[in-house]
Formats: C-alpha cells, sequence, structure tokens
C-alpha cells in the first residue's frame, strides 16, 4: 500500500519536475586535444536571448602530451582563470553601490 502511494505521489508532481532539453544550451569550448590552446572567446549562441545563470564545468587534468616540457604538470597546469564579459553596456548592480570611475564629471549607467 506503501508503494503505491509512493507511486502516485510521484506521478502526482512529475509534471512540475519537467526539465526540456530547450532550457540548456551546451557551448563546447576547450576539448582535451587542445593541448597547446591556452586561450581564446567563446559566445553564447543566441543573440537576444536572455539567461539566468551559466553553469561552468571544467575539467583540469595533467596530460603528458604537453609540449612546454617533459613534465606532464607544468607550474601553471593548477591554475585556471575564467572572465565572464557582459557587452551590453550595462553596469552591474554591484558595482553601482560604489563610484569606480568617473566620465567627464560624471558616472553613466551606461556607455556607447
Amino acid at each position: 500500500m506503501r508503494l503505491a502511494i509512493f507511486f502516485s505521489a510521484l506521478l502526482a508532481i512529475s509534471p512540475f519536475c519537467n526539465t526540456d532539453a530547450q532550457d540548456t544550451v551546451t557551448v563546447q569550448c576547450f576539448t582535451f586535444s587542445d593541448i597547446t590552446k591556452r586561450r581564446d572567446k567563446f559566445f553564447f549562441p543566441t543573440k537576444g536571448q536572455d539567461f539566468r545563470r551559466v553553469i561552468m564545468e571544467y575539467t583540469l587534468k595533467c596530460d603528458p602530451a604537453t609540449t612546454a616540457d617533459q613534465y606532464p604538470c607544468g607550474e601553471w597546469d593548477y591554475l585556471s582563470y575564467t572572465y565572464v564579459h557582459d557587452k551590453r553596456g550595462i553596469i552591474d548592480s554591484t558595482r553601482r553601490t560604489q563610484l569606480s570611475y568617473v566620465i567627464a564629471g560624471t558616472t553613466p549607467d551606461s556607455f556607447p
């Protein structure tokens, strides 16, 4: 009886837990075959589409195929710097709390 109630409840809430493939955009950047590629620019595929969050997944690894020296792990192989730029010209709300620049005596919300 408990099992029947459990499956009935599961079926009742399943329409609210729908995650279609249309709500996920995957942008492939580096792969493990990019041994000497260190940096690049990657763009979201759809202009005009709003994103509420971006989930970035990446793996750092030491690879014996690196070309800089004979060691699989170099001094920089354990570091990762990620810079995300939003080029809409709108200032982030966290930066509005303190003035960080002055242009011609003003601090505009956006600039061309």
